[in-house]
Formats: C-alpha cells, structure tokens, sequence
C-alpha cells in the first residue's frame, strides 16, 4: 500500500527500527485517539474554544508521531484559531478533519496488520 496520509517511518524511528513495537504503538494510537476524536468533533461542532484548543493540542502530537503531517497541520491551526477565540471557525472544520481522520486511521490500521 501506498500511504498518503502517513509516513510509516517516523514511527518506526520512534521505535528504532522494531516492527513489534511499531505495532504496539500503532495500536495504542488506534485505541486511543477515536475517542479523543469523537470529543474534538463534539467541541468543534458546538464552538468550544477552550475544549477544541486542548484536543487539537493533545491529538497533534499523536497524529504527527504516526506522521499524519496534513492532519497535523491542520489540528495545530485549528488550535491557534480556538486559542484566539475564533468559536464560528470550528464547526465549518469538522466534516474536513473526520475525513482526515478517517484517512490517517485506515493507514495506521493498515500499517500495523504489514
């Protein structure tokens, strides 16, 4: 498969090259960052600056650590934007990152089953 959302290798840096523990944290990645998800969509959706801000904070570095750059970037504007207090901006951000999010998942998914 070749990946478009993820770089599999920053990962795999992470971990020193080891395939096992690649997996590991794949998998932790995918237990714990749908909920967290769930959550963001949620504060987006109501315009909740403060709870939008810790999310994108919190859900950034677990997306760039699979190397979802893209999403990555995205969650670090949207962070700036809730910080500043920019409430209409989230809800029009939603749809885009659950389909990021989505994209990100199916490959970390995919790259953990390799």
């Amino acid at each position: 498969m070749a990946y478009q959302h993820i770089d599999p290798s920053q990962l795999l840096a992470t971990v020193g090259g080891d395939a096992a523990g690649y997996r590991d944290l794949a998998r932790i990645y995918l237990a714990t960052t749908p909920p967290l998800h769930v959550q963001l969509q949620q504060a987006l959706a109501g315009g909740d600056c403060v709870l939008a801000a810790r999310l994108c904070h919190t859900l950034k570095t677990s997306v760039m650590l699979v190397g979802a750059t893209e999403l990555g970037e995205m969650l670090r504007a949207l962070e700036r934007f809730a910080q500043q207090g920019e409430q209409a901006v989230l809800p029009l951000a939603c749809k885009e990152v659950a389909r990021l999010f989505a994209l990100v998942e199916e490959e970390v998914r995919h790259s953990a089953s390799d």
